[in-house]
């Protein structure tokens, strides 16, 4: 449309230097007209041109905002993008700190576990062989041991304890071999140095001890008697 606008002006104004020369055959006021006709083509051409270009600037301008507005979104989306990454990266990398903690950490726990303290269980019962001149217990064994076990004690505390002769026949024929050696340093009764024809030992009131270094002394004797 433009183009054909334009084609028709220039064909006018071409066909001026022609009419130009009707003009001055024809006397002044054709030539007059002729002047007037020429300011008005000119002012045409003038008119249209600024017409087309004014269009033109605002096709430019819409073109130019649009491409504006799509580099916006553009940005945006990138800058979406680039903050999604950076946390997924942030993640990782704190994933990594942990695995790499957990690494240095764990070997140390293997290497070093805590003690575990093993809490004895009271009452408990030991076996006691024969004291010696202080009336220490010679030695003290969890189970029983035939042939040196002499005396039983139960301790609520592992601190302190009561005992009593074992009352077992290979015990009491054991012990009543001789009586000094084995039982009057921690026992007390009538006549109990002599134990000749007697096979069986009874206790009568039990006697106490307390550990002292691991070692069990007696602080009160036990009283016992013998029978046949």
């Amino acid at each position: 449309m433009k183009t054909r606008i334009m084609i028709g002006l220039l064909t006018a104004v071409s066909a001026l230097p022609a009419m130009a020369q009707g003009s001055a055959a024809g006397g002044g006021n054709s030539f007059q007209t002729f002047a007037d006709i020429v300011i008005f083509l000119v002012a045409a051409c003038a008119a249209v041109f600024c017409y087309f270009l004014r269009k033109d600037f605002k096709a430019e301008q819409v073109r130019a905002a649009a491409e504006v507005n799509a580099l916006k979104v553009a940005i945006k989306n990138q800058q979406e993008e680039a903050r999604q990454e950076v946390g997924r990266l942030s993640r990782e990398v704190e994933d990594l700190k942990e695995q790499l903690r957990q690494k240095h950490v764990e070997p140390a726990v293997k290497m070093a576990p805590k003690p575990q303290v093993e809490r004895e269980k009271f009452p408990k019962r030991l076996f006691l062989t024969r004291p010696d001149e202080r009336g220490v217990f010679m030695g003290v064994s969890r189970d029983f041991e035939p042939g040196n076990s002499i005396f039983e004690l139960t301790t609520p505390d592992g601190r302190t304890g009561s005992f009593k002769v074992i009352d077992d026949a290979e015990v009491h024929h054991l012990a009543l071999m001789m009586p000094t050696e084995n039982l009057t340093r921690a026992c007390t009764g009538d006549n109990i140095q002599v134990s000749g024809g007697k096979r069986r030992i009874v206790t009568e009131a039990p006697g106490k001890a307390v550990c002292e270094n691991g070692a069990w002394r007696v602080t009160e004797m036990a009283r016992i008697s013998y029978h046949n």
